[in-house]
């Protein structure tokens, strides 16, 4: 016996303009990303930004020089002085005593110091990009889930065509599943999901329809 999953998942699409093209391309985040950084100035600067301080980073903490451990006298009033063992960090003219053992965290946040972590200094630019690329649509996409993997299902649904905040595709649907059970597979069970708009009303994001078949054959896949 095989099973199989054929799932509805409203997404958002971002109407992104091509160089050279007539029109945009409608693409989700995940492939828009991936248009981005293949194509765009921008995403090169910052890979060149983040390498660079990544660079000066490592420099920095390659160039300290620790002494680990090391006994120094310290005065504790009057004619009396006592021994304590230390660690010494230097970078540069700079030095610095630490507590004994604490020289690699004292390194650690030394470079966090200088350079402070890539996330919160240089921020990703294809966020703002994505945003300001066009209007946002939200349209359906579907996904035939298998043991052998994951793999799309074209619909032909255009995503700058405005479907209701309700409006769930039902009849591709039906279209997909008619030609699943051609190929002899059966409804097993149905699962949705939803979610409520701003006016509080419930609608699908998510429709799965959980498959099966006796004699174990993948479904047939590619371009419907």
């Amino acid at each position: 016996m095989a099973h199989a999953t054929l799932a509805f998942l409203r997404v958002r699409f971002r109407a992104v303009r091509v160089p050279g093209e007539d029109g945009p391309r409608y693409l989700e985040e995940s492939p828009a990303r991936q248009y981005f950084e293949a194509t765009a100035p921008e995403w090169a600067e910052y890979v060149a930004r983040v390498e660079a301080r990544r660079v000066r980073r490592r420099e920095l903490r390659e160039s300290a020089v620790v002494q680990r451990d090391v006994q120094v006298r310290r005065d504790t009033g009057g004619l009396l002085r006592s021994k304590v063992r230390v660690d010494f960090v230097t970078f540069g003219r700079d030095r610095h005593e630490v507590e004994a053992g604490a020289a690699d965290a004292f390194v650690r946040e030394y470079v966090d110091r200088r350079y402070p972590d890539l996330a919160h200094t240089l921020p990703d630019p294809f966020h703002d990009w994505f945003r300001a690329n066009g209007e946002e649509f939200r349209s359906w996409r579907a996904v035939l889930i298998t043991a052998g993997g994951t793999v799309d299902v074209d619909l032909g649904l255009d995503p700058t065509e405005r479907t209701p905040p309700v409006g769930f595709p039902a009849e591709y649907a039906m279209r997909e599943l008619d030609r699943l059970a051609s190929e002899g597979w059966t409804l097993l069970q149905v699962c949705e999901e939803l979610a409520r708009d701003p006016a509080g009303d419930p609608h699908v994001t998510r429709v799965r329809y959980v498959l099966t078949r006796t004699d174990g054959r993948p479904p047939a896949t590619g371009d419907h």
